[in-house]
């Protein structure tokens, strides 16, 4: 299968439409990720270079070429300076920072929902993060971190080239009449590991083995257990409700669903081993609920009866303006709510309206204020999202947060008026009965 041919073929097997962005840095992968792309007439497509603010002037001529080498195409260009010196976290390595800026990048990049960003990490490349995962004691999920297709915060990353090596990728830019890709001359540098890994470890093991294809092998048996794991993990994230379903986790899935739950927070660093260890032993402590992870120099995770919780440590968390409280929707149709109406049926002009399947509708409705660390699966959304980040996207002013009430099924977040309704309740052919709920604010 041609270079063209294997982009082709995982965005169609996998329905993906675009927009795309491809990551361009100018190195010989990335420049045959993006010929292979204009080869393969795909679009609508833009590069992307990201000048991370190291390397001096070897940075700028990267990032010249690039936009030239792109004029002359008629692609798309978009260079994003990330400056990654003086945007580190405290405890985070270089390339921990430059990883999360990137991300961050990405995500004010690509604004649609279906957006997919196209990435031209090569076979050679999982050999060297293999090693490297190894070396950290991963799991088998974290050592193929570099999979063909990942979705994170509402994007798609697609990796085609995982299937070429890069001798391959530079004698097929050759076939092209391409010669002069740019190369990093830290790659050289042996005391960085991941290059000591490609300039030294490999290259031993190759001379003891005589091949690295065993290894090949090998990792794809390792990424058909990761995926296996993966799905289960994603179906017991879906479904915890308690700090008593995260006791019961097996530890197979507990750093997968801990991960799971990060990343529903907006950090997409990996838990360190110390960080899984530490939540591993409070849940099974006699105290859980008393437990308190610092995780990154910004967000700790806390226990309470729902499990863990991601947040803010200096969050103050505002007066309630009402307090919690039972609804019987059959009852009392119309519930007052500070300046707020809340009705099931009842709906008045210009009020907001959802409807549910009635079947899946309890008889008694949980009202009460946001509280940081909830989250839910929203409608149309495979993994639950923390309402912090949803009264974001919703443009919602801080203020006006513990003003909207939180409505649950149980312990189910199910709608947050103004904000975003949830998976819950929705309509679907089968369905014989339905409720409107509405929600107006008083004048």
């Amino acid at each position: 299968m041609t270079i063209p041919e294997a982009i082709r073929d995982l965005l169609q097997r996998n329905h993906l439409e675009g927009p795309f962005f491809v990551g361009f840095s100018g190195g010989a992968d990335s420049t045959a990720l993006l010929l292979g792309m204009v080869q393969a007439k795909i679009a609508p497509l833009t590069a992307v270079h990201f000048h991370h603010g190291l390397r001096g002037v070897e940075a700028d001529a990267d990032e010249a070429w690039c936009r030239d080498f792109c004029a002359t195409r008629s692609i798309p260009f978009i260079a994003r300076h990330l400056d990654v010196p003086h945007n580190m976290h405290r405890g985070e390595s270089c390339e921990e920072a430059a990883r999360r800026l990137r991300l961050e990048a990405w995500q004010e990049l690509a604004l649609a929902e279906n957006t997919t960003v196209l990435l031209a990490h090569h076979a050679d490349d999982a050999l060297e993060e293999l090693f490297l995962r190894l070396a950290r004691g991963s799991n088998t999920s974290a050592l193929v971190p570099l999979k063909p297709l990942r979705k994170l915060h509402g994007l798609t990353f697609a990796r085609p080239l995982l299937g070429f090596r890069k001798k391959e990728l530079e004698d097929w830019l050759r076939s092209q009449d391409i010669t002069d890709w740019r190369i990093d001359s830290t790659n050289a540098e042996s005391n960085v590991r991941r290059n000591a890994v490609r300039n030294r470890l490999l290259p031993l093991f190759r001379e003891i083995f005589t091949e690295d294809i065993g290894l090949l092998h090998a990792l794809s048996a390792i990424r058909d257990d990761a995926a296996f794991l993966d799905e289960a993990a994603a179906n017991a994230f879906a479904s915890l409700r308690s700090l008593h379903d995260w006791q019961a986790l097996p530890p197979a899935l507990l750093p997968r669903v801990l991960r799971l739950l990060l990343e529903a927070n907006g950090i997409s660093t990996p838990p360190k081993r110390s960080v899984i260890t530490r939540l591993h032993d409070a849940l099974h402590s006699s105290k859980s609920a008393r437990h308190e992870i610092p995780l990154d120099g910004t967000h700790v995770i806390q226990l309470d009866d729902s499990g863990p919780v991601v947040r803010d440590p200096h969050e103050a968390t505002p007066k309630a303006i009402w307090q919690e409280l039972e609804w019987n929707w059959r009852e009392k149709p119309c519930i007052q709510l500070g300046k707020y109406m809340l009705c099931v049926e009842a709906s008045p002009e210009g009020a907001l309206v959802e409807r549910f399947d009635a079947a899946t509708m309890p008889p008694i409705l949980r009202i009460r204020h946001w509280q940081p660390g909830d989250r839910m699966l929203p409608f149309g959304a495979t993994v639950p999202k923390k309402l912090q980040d949803l009264f974001t996207d919703a443009k919602e002013p801080r203020e006006k947060r513990f003003e909207l009430p939180v409505i649950l099924a149980g312990e189910q977040i199910i709608w947050v008026p103004t904000v975003r309704r949830a998976a819950f309740g929705a309509i679907h052919d089968k369905t014989t009965a339905t409720i409107t709920m509405s929600f107006k604010e008083n004048p």
